[in-house]
């Protein structure tokens, strides 16, 4: 049996699809590490020593509740815009790169609160839906 060969994928795109966001240099400093999900793959060390902004970083580790997250999505439609809705019409999350993939569908990861299990879509008109796809690794959401 043949086996088609498949498509090579952009950088960016396996990016995406590892939940290893990489913010362009216009969003630098607009999110935290916590948001990017860089606890959960050793992108943020609580054991080493002193870094800008570690004592704030340690903070959120340890002692709260982190009400976002990021997360991988797929839709038929480009995000035309930067945000994500739920079924009220309601901003829910924040694209922050976005890549086609071989298929002619879009793949996209936006910072989102953790409770966005719901229908999401692409603009408050519920128009276009994405869906949420499963993180490569567990997102301890407490």
């Amino acid at each position: 049996i043949l086996e088609q060969p498949t498509a090579p994928i952009s950088q960016a795109l396996a990016d995406i699809r590892a939940v290893r966001p990489h913010p362009l240099n216009d969003q630098s400093g607009a999110f935290i590490p916590n948001h990017l999900n860089y606890q959960f793959f050793e992108g943020i060390s609580f054991t080493k020593g002193c870094y800008t902004g570690q004592e704030i970083i340690a903070r959120l580790h340890y002692k709260s509740d982190l009400k976002k997250h990021t997360y991988h999505f797929s839709s038929s439609q480009a995000p035309q815009n930067d945000s994500i809705y739920n079924s009220d019409g309601k901003a829910i999350g924040e694209v922050i790169t976005k890549a086609n993939n071989p298929e002619g569908n879009w793949e996209f990861l936006a910072i989102a609160n953790s409770d966005c299990d719901g229908p999401i879509y692409l603009d408050d008109k519920q128009k276009e839906k994405a869906l949420r796809q499963p993180p490569p690794y567990a997102i301890n959401e407490s």
